[in-house]
Formats: structure tokens, sequence, C-alpha cells
């Protein structure tokens, strides 16, 4: 745990809390740059490093002939500082506007107001499968991933030269508020390698800090504050330890969870918000054993995740996957596009969550009542896209022959809630689980996770595809 309470919180953050020392107060940036002007020392600059002195005409931006910037339409060039700044005609939806380059560094990036936004990701090897394309806008977007090249000289920032899924996703906000003729943040992203074996193992979050520390560095070039949007994390069965039950699952799942929250406190940043996925791996083998486990796990951690900000945004079970257990190009948009969404409503302090069992009981002598939370009533897909059959999905597991299902429909008192009728009556002895798209049998294209049930809500995206919030696969001991 990072020892901390906040006792006051704004939209943006906390704004006071206590930790072990004593009270910890966060000042806005006008504030700070009151009293660094009044102290004698530059925002962003070490403690004691007094401010540059000399003819203050030398510091003043110097007009440049914009061919010092290469072959492109570009005018109105001139060097501030660092940076070069200049007027432009760029490919990407930005179009014409001001743009500026680090002297550190070939990539380019739009002039922007407010904050610079953070996305970040902690996930399996398949969240950084990405298509060839540019992002539609390339110079909102900033590269702040570890340098592979220990070797090459350090860069502040660097271009994506291909997208993946926290690209889309801020390329997703980013279009949302270009149609609506509203302002446009710069997103910095990056991806952190979260390796399949029990969580915890210590070498979780190695990558992460060095993209944190890279972040508030390049918005202190820039002379802005750093905002963490949002830390997208993946956990599935691939994350089980051996002879780990559902409670050790969310434990292990708390403890990443705090060790992130920890991570982003030393680099000096506000508490993230978390946008949670069930990892459910390739197509070809998760176990229904360790896939139950999972399942029961991630819906503790959803249901009971401590002191974090947590957005559950569904699982991986939707997307279709290549022969080599990859996503499509269409899943990667598909999964971005509802992050974006989960992401945008989160921001706007709105309630999001994809549909997640959380009790199954009996309903009577032959059937059965599966309560979910979600935020909105649901629904049985009468295409059944993913081929989950009559059953929608559902199963009925136990260490004896189990009554089969003569069907399932929304429960008529209840609509946030499924009401299933057995063929036959279910012993009161023993232990009978119901799960919900756990998987018995993968095939070629989706991991076997099949299921029908999704809520009301759906977005259409910009190249008019229509994207649902799906159930998150479950299984609960029925009570």
């Amino acid at each position: 745990m990072t020892g901390r309470t906040i006792l006051l919180s704004a939209e943006n953050g906390p704004v006071l809390a206590a930790d072990d020392t004593g009270l910890v107060m966060r000042l806005s940036d006008r504030v700070v740059a009151d009293i660094a002007r009044r102290m004698g020392q530059a925002p962003g600059t070490a403690k004691g490093e007094a401010l540059p002195q000399g003819d203050p005409v030398a510091a003043a931006p110097v007009t440049l002939d914009a061919a010092i910037l290469g072959d492109i339409d570009a005018w109105d060039a001139m060097r501030d500082g660092d940076w070069l700044r200049f007027t432009a005609r760029l490919p990407g939806a930005e179009g014409v506007r001001r743009y500026r380059r680090h002297i550190s560094g070939p990539a380019l990036l739009a002039e922007t107001p407010g904050p610079v936004l953070g996305l970040f990701s902690l996930s399996g090897g398949r969240r950084f499968n990405a298509p060839s394309a540019l992002p539609e806008f390339p110079y909102h977007l900033a590269n702040i991933s570890p340098q592979e090249d220990e070797g090459e000289a350090p860069r502040l920032f660097e271009a994506l030269h291909h997208s993946g899924i926290n690209a889309y996703t801020a390329c997703t906000l980013l279009r949302h508020r270009h149609d609506a003729f509203r302002a446009l943040p710069l997103f910095a992203t990056a991806a952190a390698l979260l390796p399949p074996g029990p969580l915890g193992s210590g070498t979780d979050l190695d990558m992460l800090r060095p993209s944190l520390d890279r972040f508030a560095a390049l918005a202190g070039a820039l002379g802005k504050s750093a905002r963490i949007a949002a830390i997208a994390v993946e956990i599935g069965p691939d994350h089980l330890a051996d002879g780990m039950d559902a409670r050790g699952f969310h434990a292990a799942g708390l403890a990443l969870l705090d060790g992130i929250s920890a991570t982003v406190d030393q680099a000096g940043l506000a508490p993230p918000r978390i946008l949670l996925t069930l990892d459910c791996g390739a197509w070809w083998g998760t176990q229904a054993a360790r896939a139950r486990i999972a399942a029961e796990g991630f819906a503790l951690l959803a249901l009971r995740p401590g002191g974090h900000d947590l957005c559950v945004v569904g699982a991986t079970a939707a997307l279709t996957q290549d022969r080599l257990g990859q996503p499509t190009a269409d899943a990667i948009l598909a999964q971005s596009a509802v992050e974006a969404q989960a992401l945008e409503a989160r921001m706007a302090r709105e309630a999001w969550t994809a549909p997640l069992m959380c009790l199954a009981e009996r309903d009577g002598p032959r059937a059965l009542r599966a309560v979910f939370k979600a935020g909105a009533a649901l629904i049985l897909d009468p295409d059944d896209p993913m081929q989950a059959g009559p059953a929608a999905g559902f199963a009925i597991t136990g260490a004896d022959a189990a009554p089969g299902i003569a069907g399932v429909e929304i429960h008529p008192q209840d609509d946030r809630a499924i009401r299933i009728t057995l063929d036959g009556d279910l012993p009161d002895s023993g232990e009978w689980r119901l799960d919900y798209a756990i998987p018995e049998a993968p095939g070629a294209g989706r991991p076997g996770w099949n299921g029908a049930l999704r809520d009301d809500w759906q977005a259409v995206s910009g190249d008019g595809r229509t994207h649902y919030r799906w159930a998150v696969p479950a299984s609960q001991v029925i009570r």
C-alpha cells in the first residue's frame, strides 16, 4: 500500500491527503508558478537551481527560416528554448495548426491546451499487436515507452510508428472531441508487458516506472501538468499460480493494483484510474478449471477493488483472433472503441461497467436466478454472434451429473438478472456452480469463452460499426 489517505479530492485528483509524515497538499500550476516566481526558482527546475540570469532578450524566441524543418508545408518557424515551433499543414486529421519539435529528436507534436494526458497499459503480449496504419491524430500522440536502445541518445519522446490499442483508444477520444469542436489534448502513451505467470512475481511493474518518469519529463518540458487518464490492466488465467483459488487471485490482483498505485505515487503523480479487462488468452487453450478460478477471482476484484478507482471494461472473449492467437485488426478497433467509451464516461464522472455476474441462487425447485451488476437492462442477443447456443453460454457444473438447461430468459421481475429453467431437480447436497461463457472446447477464431449476454448499451464508431458491452465470463457457486 502507499500509506496515503485521501482527505479531499477534486475531479483532477486528490487535493489534500495524509501520509506517514503528515499532510500533503497538491497545489495548482498557477500557485506553484507564483511561488516559484517569488522564491526565484523556475517551475520544473531542481530545488535550489537559480533562474537563468543574463540578457532577457537572449531568452526570447528567435525567428527562423522554415526551411530548417525540411521539405514540409510550414511557416512562422521560431526557436523557443529547446523547441522549434511553427505553423504547418501536415497529414492527419489535425490539418493546419501550430506544431513543435524538440531538439532531442525529429518527432513532432501539435500545440495543445491543458495538461498532458497519460494512457498506459499493463497486459499480455496480445495487446501489443497492432495494424501498420498510422494513427488518425499522429501529432496529438507521444510515445513514451522506454527506449529500446540504451546506447542511443535519450529523447524526450518519440513518434508512434504504428497504432496499438492505447493509441486507437486515444484517437477515438480525439475523434469524438474533434467532431464536437472541442479542445484536443495531447496524449502520451506507453504499453508495459505483464508476462504470463503468477501476479506479484516481482517483474510486473518493471516497465511501468520508466514510462511514468518519461511522461513527467515530457509534461515538464512543455510547461504543463501531467495527468494519467487511465491505466488499462488485463489479467486472466495466464496469471494464476499453481494451487491458487479465486480468493488468492483476488488478493494477487489487489496487490498488483496496490503496486501500480505505489509506483504512480513515487513518480509524483495522482492515483490512476484503472480500466480492467479479463484476458481470456489464445483460442487454443484454457482449461475450464483455471478459467473458473480466474473468472470468479476477477469478479471479486471488480466488486471489491479496495480503494482503487476501477472500471470493468469487459473481456477479450468477444474478440476474434487469427490462427496464431493474435487479435485481428477489427478486434483491436473494437476493443479500443469500447475502452474509449468507458474512459470518456469515467472522465465525465459517469458510471460505466460491463455486465458482471455477482450472485447465482435457486429461484424455485427447477429454476435459478443469476444477478448481474450492469449499467443497463440485460439482453440475450438474438443473433448470437459467438455461437453460444440455446443456453446462451450458461452451464451448470458440479461433482455429479447436473440437470440440463431447458430455457434462459431475462428475469421477469428484474432486468439486471437472468432466469434459468432446469429440466430436472438440482440436488441440495454438494457444490453446484453456474458458469457463463466458460470454455469447454475452444476452436479457431474465438477462445471458447462464448456467450450471448450483453446489456442495452451500444455505440457506433466512425466506421459505422456498432459495439456492445458483452457480459464478462463468470463462475459462481449456486446459493
